[in-house]
Formats: C-alpha cells, sequence, structure tokens
C-alpha cells in the first residue's frame, strides 16, 4: 500500500484477542481470502437458528507461528482458545492446505494438546469434519474431538477397546448419528483416515467446552485432521440437517463414502483381547 496517497481507504484489521500480537490464517469469518484461496463465508446456505458455535480451520488466531486460538464465527463471540497447560507443547496442531480439498485444515499431531471455549450445555445437533491419522488406529486409541472437563460431561466419548469407533458403547446418548449423510451407528462405525463429515442428532441436551481434548489425559488428544465443527442447540430437522452435510461435503470437495463397520462383539466392555476381526491395524 502507498502510504503516501491519503485518499486511499486502509483496511480493516482485525482486533486482536486478549490484546495479543496475532497473524491470522483468515483474517475473519467475513473475509474471503486464506493461504488456500478464496472462500465464500459470508452467506453460507446453513441455518442460523440455534446455531451455537462454529469453528473453521480458516480462522485460526496465529501468535508466533502457534495456533493461539479459533476464532467462532456464529456471532456469540464464543473462541476455542489454546489452554494454558504447561505440558502442551509447541508446534501441536499445525495449520496445512488439505492435500484433496485444497483448503486449510488444523492437523494433530497426537500430542497433548487442548482448547476451550464456553461450555454449551444444550447442544443437539453437532457437525465435524474431521480424519484420523492411519498411525492412530490401534488399540486404546481414544482420541476425542469434543470432550468436557467432567466424567459426567463426556457426552462424545469416542470409541475405546480395540475399535475406533465415533461414540463408545454404552456411553451413546444422541439420538442418530450420520457419516456423509448416511445414516450408522456410531458405536460399531470407525472415524476414517480421510475427511469425513460426522453428524450428531442428540435425543437430549449434551456438552462441549473443550476440543482435541478429554478432560485431563494427556493421550487422548486428537490426532488427525480438524476442518470444521458446527454446534447448534436446536435439534435440526432433516432438511436443514442434509443442507449443512451438503454444503461440508461441497466445501471440503468429499464424495461420500461410508464408514468402516466393527461387529458387536469387538466392542463390548470387558475384553482383554481383541478379536481377529478387529486386530490392530497400520491403515485402513
Amino acid at each position: 500500500m502507498n502510504r503516501d496517497a491519503p485518499n486511499r481507504p486502509r483496511p480493516s484489521r482485525p482486533r486482536p484477542i486478549a490484546k495479543r500480537v496475532v497473524t491470522s490464517w483468515l483474517l475473519c469469518a467475513g473475509s474471503a481470502l486464506s493461504a488456500a484461496g478464496p472462500v465464500a463465508t459470508s452467506s453460507p446456505p446453513i441455518p442460523r437458528e440455534g446455531l451455537a458455535l462454529w469453528l473453521a480451520a480458516e480462522d485460526v488466531v496465529l501468535e508466533q507461528g502457534r495456533v493461539a486460538a479459533i476464532r467462532d464465527r456464529s456471532g456469540h463471540h464464543n473462541d476455542a482458545v489454546r489452554q494454558l497447560d504447561a505440558r502442551i507443547a509447541a508446534g501441536n496442531p499445525t495449520v496445512v492446505t488439505h492435500e484433496a480439498a485444497g483448503l486449510p485444515v488444523l492437523r494433530f499431531n497426537g500430542a497433548f494438546v487442548g482448547y476451550e471455549f464456553k461450555p454449551i450445555a444444550n447442544i443437539r445437533t453437532a457437525f465435524c469434519v474431521v480424519s484420523k491419522h492411519p498411525a492412530a488406529f490401534k488399540q486404546f486409541a481414544e482420541r476425542f474431538v469434543l470432550g468436557g472437563r467432567r466424567k459426567p460431561d463426556v457426552d462424545f466419548h469416542v470409541g475405546a477397546h480395540w475399535t475406533d469407533t465415533i461414540i463408545e458403547l454404552g456411553m451413546f446418548k444422541h439420538g442418530k448419528v450420520w457419516f456423509n449423510g448416511l445414516p450408522c451407528d456410531p458405536a460399531l462405525s470407525e472415524f476414517a483416515p480421510k475427511l469425513a463429515v460426522i453428524s450428531y442428532a442428540a435425543g437430549r441436551d449434551v456438552l462441549a467446552e473443550q476440543l482435541a481434548r478429554d478432560r485431563d489425559f494427556i493421550d487422548r488428544s486428537w490426532w488427525g485432521d480438524i476442518a470444521e465443527v458446527i454446534l447448534y442447540t436446536a435439534p435440526l430437522a432433516d432438511p436443514d440437517r442434509r443442507t449443512v452435510e451438503d454444503y461440508l461435503m461441497r466445501k471440503y470437495s468429499i464424495t461420500p463414502f461410508p464408514p468402516v463397520v466393527v461387529s458387536r462383539e469387538s466392542v463390548m466392555p470387558g475384553h482383554t483381547k481383541p478379536p481377529a476381526d478387529v486386530s490392530p491395524r497400520t491403515k485402513k
């Protein structure tokens, strides 16, 4: 910009979070330019009623190269802020341009990390665009996208034991789950090693207040990519749910594919050894 041209309007700048000196991957939700190219976000075709939280990797705030926060584009200013914990190492996650989608994603390496936002205790519909790293598919690989601080609040508890299912059997408190728009049993359906849209319709109010972290466990942070998380306090009707799913799948160039489904025997509590059909694997 030519500073000697007084009549030329200055570009607007985002308001720093907590008076930090920051650099943003995408300056704000209404901005249309990121390192991955233009992204039209000013009027996305998704329902606004009940929209409680909307986090996208395009909206990260970088502080000295570190992802310090993810701005909330829902309008509620409920940013997800990196937690202050001496056990959290630098360099995780990173913001990368996804190889297939061509858009920014948060890439987590499995090391302990966590982001917190103001608790939302009445979630009824949730959407996540995520992939799980192939190396994370192994015994007791409990990796969390959404979490809480106390055991009673772990409504999005992932599968444990010998599988990598979306929800652990016996802890499922939601009404229905869809994987890329396809109905699935979340206690028997696994996360995928490539980006997928997972939709949750809760049968009652559920809570989330952390991203990529489960309570105080240091070995349960997400390992893989998180591109987008959208939470509603309203139970969306099927047409509205499909609208959000279609928007996310088009945005991230996801061709619908079904999840890997495991046997019910493999996820029953109390197993001491993995059945043959769900033995640890290194790739899908």
